[in-house]
């Protein structure tokens, strides 16, 4: 039984600690222990006045006396008897202390409010050459870490051009500061980063922010109160314009410095409407156009699909180059293959015009100017430099014939999932000219929804089927697949407009579908948080397409660090600029030098960039003696004629009915 009471008396203890140490921890609480000891004290001495001491008539008179000596020291003079004194100065020592404890409690609290102030005070950034990323969300982190490995591939040993990262997040965020800079260090522990907060629809925010002396400023609109696609691209605008604002000097008229500035938005519909808005030397980086590209590749030309992921997001492989040398003045195109001992010439970059052009697999006779640099793939600067001591004109005959290239090419898809991106990825697959697709879509979502979601030039565009059905039921998909005959499959996830919701959602969807499939069908999953994208490279065995944040951060890499590169690399991924082709020689045959075929391609007005090797890897600028076996997939760009297609101004990509005209 006592160790019953016991037990039962040290846990009323413990709830009585926690009680005091809760109390303790704010300022309210102290101050109400404070109060309530003076009450204690206060009925103490008058308790021990009057009823120990009997010292006086009355329980008032003691509790006057009692108050009067613990607010007022002098009181003691009017003490009588060693009794009176003794308690009365014990009241005194106690009125003294608590005092202080009120007196050092408010000041301690007025100390650490103005502390906390002062650390979260965003004092102006100290810093030249850096560069500004304006924005924050979950994919930022991803972002940078991607800019940040890619340096050293990209750069070859060079310094890199800023030396610093500044982050401007939202002011909403001011309270995660230290989560944000412990995630940032994660991401990019060798960079020196700072974080600040701001309106970044204010002037004031990117003063603060150095941002007339950064090298580079990347503009997302992520991080508003509304989570919506539509949301973060307007916010994106707006800060671009507030920037473009800041930056002109005070009468109106460019700074002699202008830092580089990337837009990153997510509907390629916003990014043209921007164009009108913002400065022409602003740059867009469109999400959904990066995937979109990425995808098409991935249906029409799969080898060239790798290739290019692994030169935007993990530098592997061979890269583009500029070669600017004197004594390939005058050679025509067609010959700079034996001149150049360890790169493959692509193109020519020009200036002939006033302003840099990038022409891609331009005309065999093209012949180069003084100030024009040829374009070529190149394992690095090196090897795209070294020239041929005894320039080669002939190569070894080659009997075979290079198979015919079709311009337009028919594509299944079965589209997994419905939401406002897969209605923006429709959008941009419908003005693709690599191939025509014809899209089965499979949703919970009614017909009479989708259909209203996607403008009707899109429809026009695409051969697009509805079915109905939970994109996570196998027997669901399987049906779906055997109706569809699909070459791919593209999931996303079956939710509506927050942008995170549907990489959770498409990871369902994507294991559903990768145990009907058992590999027989390519199955893409459409992620843009790399850590869900890293979750189904592991699945697919790393052939599922890298996370949105990370062929962001690619692209960021390029544009920001490869000044030069850049109108080589837009022209490259322009499919109404350039046609990327994989085309299977004939498993018959005789083997022949990459050099021969390479001259061959050119009689067909196409440049061989690079083959596919047995294991299935992509080799882009192989040496040019390299025996090519017959079966092999070869790697082709040619020179796209098309003319790009204009949407009408008045699209709808947020489930509301559109009764648009195809173009």
């Amino acid at each position: 039984m006592s160790s019953r009471a016991s037990k039962h008396r040290q846990k009323r203890r413990q709830r009585v600690g926690v009680w005091l140490q809760r109390q303790v921890a704010t300022l309210a609480g102290r101050i109400i222990l404070l109060l309530a000891g003076i009450v204690i004290v206060t009925v103490a001495g008058n308790t021990v006045m009057y009823f120990s001491l009997d010292a006086f008539s009355s329980y008032d008179d003691a509790l006057w006396w009692t108050m009067d000596h613990l607010f007022d020291p002098g009181a003691l003079n009017e003490d009588r008897g060693w009794a009176q004194r003794l308690v009365g100065l014990a009241l005194v020592a106690a009125g003294l202390i608590i005092l202080v404890g009120i007196l050092v409690t408010l000041a301690t609290e007025v100390v650490e409010r103005s502390l906390e102030r002062l650390a979260s005070a965003d004092l102006p950034v100290d810093v030249r050459q850096h560069l500004l990323f304006v924005g924050w969300d979950d994919t930022t982190p991803d972002i940078l870490q991607t800019l940040d490995y890619l340096q050293p591939h990209l750069l070859g040993g060079e310094p890199t051009p800023f030396r610093s990262i500044v982050v401007l997040a939202p002011d909403s965020l001011r309270d995660r500061r230290a989560q944000l800079q412990n995630l940032l260090h994660q991401a990019i522990p060798s960079t020196t980063t700072q974080i600040t907060f701001g309106n970044v629809l204010q002037p004031e925010s990117y003063e603060r922010a150095a941002a007339r002396d950064a090298y580079a400023i990347v503009i997302s609109g992520a991080g508003t109160i509304d989570p919506s696609l539509g949301a973060a691209d307007a916010n994106a605008v707006q800060a671009a314009a507030t920037l473009a604002g800041y930056l002109n000097q005070g009468d109106g008229t460019p700074p002699d410095t202008t830092p580089l500035v990337s837009v990153v938005l997510y509907a390629g519909e916003h990014a043209d409407a921007a164009k009108t808005i913002l400065p022409p030397h602003f740059n867009d980086v469109v999400v959904d156009r990066i995937i979109t590209g990425m995808l098409a590749l991935e249906l029409t030309a799969p080898a060239w699909g790798k290739a290019v992921r692994n030169l935007l997001v993990s530098g592997e492989g061979a890269g583009l180059h500029l070669v600017r040398d004197d004594r390939l003045t005058g050679i025509p195109f067609r010959d700079l293959i034996g001149h150049l001992a360890a790169a493959v010439p692509l193109g020519v970059m020009t200036t002939r015009d006033g302003s840099p052009q990038s022409l891609l697999a331009p005309d065999p006779s093209t012949v180069l100017g003084p100030d024009d640099a040829v374009i070529v793939f190149a394992a690095d600067t090196a090897a795209a430099d070294a020239l041929r001591e005894v320039p080669t004109t002939d190569t070894p005959a080659w009997a075979g014939e290079i198979p015919s290239m079709t311009d337009l090419e028919v594509r299944t898809v079965l589209v997994v999932g419905f939401n406002s991106r897969i209605v923006a990825l429709l959008r941009e697959l419908a003005l693709a000219p690599a191939a025509r697709f014809h899209v089965t879509s499979l949703s919970q979502t009614p017909d009479s929804r989708r259909s209203r979601s996607v403008p009707g030039w899109v429809r026009d565009r695409l051969t697009i089927r509805y079915l109905d059905g939970d994109p996570t039921d196998g027997s669901t998909l399987r049906q779906a697949i055997r109706d569809a005959k699909p070459d791919a499959i593209i999931v996303s996830g079956d939710v509506v407009e927050h942008p995170r919701a549907p990489d959770a959602a498409a990871v369902f969807s994507y294991l559903a579908t990768q145990q009907v499939v058992q590999g027989a069908v390519p199955v893409l999953a459409v992620a843009y948080s790399s850590t869900y994208a890293d979750l189904l490279a592991q699945d697919a065995g790393g052939a599922n397409l890298p996370g949105a944040a990370e062929m962001v951060g690619g692209t960021l890499a390029w544009t920001l660090l490869r000044t030069d590169i850049t109108p080589v690399l837009a022209a490259l991924l322009d499919p109404y600029r350039t046609t990327l082709r994989t085309v299977r020689l004939p498993d018959t045959g005789t083997p022949a030098r990459f050099d021969a075929l390479y001259r061959r391609a050119l009689q067909h007005g196409a440049v061989l960039a690079g083959i596919m090797q047995p294991d299935g890897t992509p080799s882009l600028a192989p040496p040019p003696n390299t025996p090519v076996e017959p079966g092999t997939a070869l790697l082709f760009l040619t020179s796209a004629a098309r003319t790009r297609p204009t949407p009408p101004a008045k699209t709808d990509t947020s489930g509301v009915a559109t009764h648009d005209q195809a173009p």
